[in-house]
């Protein structure tokens, strides 16, 4: 406990107004609903907000949908409600090149929902990004949408900081080039059996970021907090040495982080592509008090720190003969679990 312990504690412009919740799905709908010339009418008024707005909400609840415009209009960020994937996907072919984010609600939506597929599948060849809003993480469409190219999860709640934090992330990284045609389509996410999710990406530490905190919010509330801990832990130091030490920082391999809760435990399996490492040939870095000058000296940053917190917080570990692969396994009392 003590070493766990230890552990531990090493570890704007005003915008434009937004129009009212349902005026511009209301726009949408009269402009097949009018004469040539109200057609022509409905679609200018659209455009006269639309145009401004470079987020779109597609988000069925009128309520759910004005609370998160008007989040985001008090950030600063102009953003533009729609009622549904119809509505959304049409905007888009008709005016809306100029939307770099898409905010998809896909609570009560179907993975096979056609209109989600075509709408995932068309932003694989534009600038946009999609961002999945949904209650719950580890949902069928959920991981559906993230293996057709969007780019991160967030889950719905009253407080929208999280939904606002990706929302700027995603921003930063359009602006620097990161997120373009080529696409960051980032994580791959697979069920290969039954409650056994693998999320794959390339070796960037941001999509490793989205794989940990999506991991989290599957787990949260179903496992005790301190196990939690314990795994958000393992999450950032085994994906960290993936990256950085398996794959030398290079975005042309990829790593996986699997998972799945089996009620009396809960295992993870970390995959990269590098050379691998003898694990048997680790020693304890808490019980060396050479091991930061030796790694100087050896031309590594401070650390070394990691594999050793494998073994103190997961109850079982074990590599691939190469030693790219690593599978833990955390124990778990079932009467504190959800």
């Amino acid at each position: 406990m003590v070493a766990k312990e230890r552990i531990r504690a090493m570890n704007t412009s005003e915008p434009t107004p937004n129009p009212p919740p349902d005026a511009a799905a209301n726009a949408l709908q009269k402009s097949s609903a009018t004469s040539a010339s109200g057609r022509r009418a409905s679609v200018t008024r659209l455009s006269d907000t639309a145009v401004q707005a470079t987020v779109i909400i597609t988000e069925p609840d009128a309520d759910a949908r004005f609370h998160v415009i008007q989040a985001l209009k008090n950030a600063g960020i102009r953003a533009l409600g729609l009622s549904s994937l119809e509505q959304t996907h049409q905007f888009l072919r008709s005016s809306g090149g100029h939307i770099r984010i898409i905010v998809l609600a896909v609570d009560n939506i179907a993975p096979d929902n056609s209109e989600l597929k075509e709408l995932l599948d068309s932003t694989r060849t534009s600038s946009s990004a999609i961002l999945v809003y949904a209650t719950e993480a580890g949902t069928q469409t959920a991981l559906h949408c993230l293996s057709l190219g969007a780019v991160d999860f967030i889950r719905k709640t009253p407080d929208t900081s999280d939904l606002l934090a990706a929302i700027r992330q995603v921003q930063k990284r359009q602006e620097g080039g990161a997120v373009s045609k080529s696409h960051d389509s980032g994580i791959y996410a697979d069920r290969p059996m039954d409650g056994w999710v693998e999320l794959t990406a390339a070796s960037d530490f941001e999509y490793l970021r989205r794989i940990q905190r999506f991991i989290a919010l599957v787990l949260a509330g179903r496992l005790p907090p301190d196990v939690c801990d314990d795994i958000r832990i393992i999450l950032e130091e085994a994906g960290r040495n993936a990256i950085e030490w398996g794959n030398r920082f290079n975005t042309e391999k990829t790593f996986r982080i699997s998972y799945c809760n089996f009620g009396d435990r809960v295992i993870l399996k970390f995959e990269d592509e590098g050379e691998g490492f003898d694990p048997k040939a680790r020693t304890n870095p808490t019980e060396d008090p050479d091991h930061l000058a030796k790694r100087a000296a050896a031309g590594k940053r401070p650390g070394g720190y990691g594999v050793h917190m494998l073994h103190e917080l997961m109850d079982e570990v074990v590599y691939s003969e190469k030693g790219n692969v690593v599978v833990m396994t955390k124990y778990l009392d079932p009467s504190a679990c959800a």
